[in-house]
């Protein structure tokens, strides 16, 4: 049985690796990362203007109005600071959030793991509402037509009003995890852990459902007619946007975790490798990358393409291929393994753990009950804490009251080497031939 979660990105906080979509204002690009830092970066040269610690690793892109540049963290607050990097006032959670945040006029929207949606006044500084749903809000908000439109992990999409009033909630057959929808005239787009992009219409009603071999939770882009996503299945998807049928798809390497950047009759994107596509699916150019590339978010500025990544790089690269600038964060780049954690969602053996048992806690990590001892069982750890696996065969032990970061299990009272980095590696050849 697979368990439905998004990435366990608090693995990366020491990392530095970076998943946020720059933000650009004035030839100054925004960003935090998940070494805890929010980062105000030259879009020129690359340098960096200044850096404003957090007590959490930050995932979600910021936004901005005249007054502020408002972004999330995993410390639990919605962080308001000045365009020079001093802080102006936060609000504090029940929960880490992984969600970014939207603003429209002076109220501020985001998601949290405490299951709320929250509405906050950015003149006062307070809570104005907030919307409780079944489980928690690793998704976007978006907003159309004074319309908030979200997905949580309890599996629903949800439509409330700007007063935080429930309009309509659409069920899929799994969590609907990160990124955010997209919407066109006919309607919103947005994908889930059932492995189906889904596109309803304004009144919540289903239009269709493409079904991947994957996870569907990038963020999908819907333009001229069609929709563009990344999936976990190693393909770029270009869709019919009226009926749901397939165009094109584009193979590549690895699993992709961030949308597309499209600029006029380019399409950029980030896997093994920088890919350039043009708008029928075809390569124009590609960049080799010296690790890897998953998780890569884009802005188009002037001339060129500034990407952020999990590899803890934030690059310049011009609409031809050629490299301006690479910025590096206060990480250092993962190890293979810490990635394929984010490449292979656990598997759960039935015979060792009760299929009806299985949650996650505020930080994603899958965890059920012992069929056996009634013990709490959690997902496999390798020496470094990364999860793996969680079918882990009855004769090296799998219960552990805690998570810690052990690096190896518990047999009779003895510690056995984890048989959890053989698997590692031998997924590492599966997955890159290395």
């Amino acid at each position: 049985m697979a368990v439905s979660r998004p990435l366990n990105l608090s693995k990366f906080a020491e990392n530095g690796g970076v998943a946020a979509k720059p933000l650009i204002i004035d030839g100054i690009i925004y960003i935090g990362a998940m070494d805890t830092f929010f980062y105000a970066i030259d879009s020129k040269t690359g340098k960096k203007k200044w850096a404003y610690k957090t007590n959490g690793p930050i995932l979600a892109t910021a936004v901005s109005d005249e007054d502020a540049i408002y972004f999330t963290s995993f410390d639990n607050y919605l962080y308001a600071i000045s365009f020079e990097g001093k802080l102006l006032w936060k609000f504090k959670t029940n929960g880490i959030i992984a969600s970014s945040p939207r603003i429209m006029d002076t109220v501020v929207y985001f998601g949290s793991s405490d299951y709320n949606l929250y509405a906050v006044d950015t003149k006062t500084h307070a809570e104005l509402w907030h919307f409780r749903t079944g489980d928690e809000i690793v998704s976007d908000p978006i907003i159309v037509d004074k319309r908030i439109y979200f997905g949580s992990m309890d599996s629903y999409f949800y439509c409330l009003g700007l007063n935080g009033n429930l309009i309509w909630k659409f069920k899929a057959n799994d969590a609907i995890l990160m990124g955010q929808a997209a919407s066109d005239e006919r309607g919103i787009y947005f994908g889930s852990a059932d492995e189906t992009l889904y596109a309803v219409d304004f009144d919540g009603n289903l239009r269709w459902g493409f079904r991947t071999a994957e996870q569907v939770y990038n963020t999908a882009i819907a333009r001229d007619g069609r929709v563009y996503f990344t999936g976990r299945d190693r393909y770029f998807y270009c869709l019919d946007a009226k009926t749901g049928a397939c165009v094109w798809k584009f193979r590549v390497e690895v699993h992709m975790f961030a949308p597309p950047v499209i600029r006029n009759s380019q399409i950029f994107f980030g896997a093994e490798k920088i890919y350039c596509l043009n708008m029928g699916g075809y390569k124009v150019w590609e960049i080799p990358l010296e690790s890897i590339g998953i998780g890569m978010n884009g802005t188009v500025f002037k001339e060129n393409v500034i990407f952020s990544c999990f590899d803890c790089n934030i690059r310049s690269i011009t609409f031809d291929g050629k490299l301006n600038w690479i910025f590096r964060t206060n990480g250092v780049i993962a190890p293979l393994e810490s990635f394929l954690q984010v490449l292979t969602p656990p598997k759960w053996d039935p015979r060792l753990f009760d299929p009806e048992t299985v949650r996650r806690t505020v930080n994603f990590d899958p965890y059920a009950f012992s069929k056996d001892s009634g013990l709490k069982i959690y997902g496999g750890l390798d020496t470094t804490g990364i999860e793996a696996y969680a079918g882990i065969p009855r004769d090296i032990g799998a219960y552990m009251e805690k998570r810690g970061s052990a690096a190896a299990y518990i047999d009779k009272g003895k510690k056995k080497k984890t048989k959890l980095q053989e698997i590692l590696e031998e997924q590492a050849k599966r997955e890159f031939g290395v």
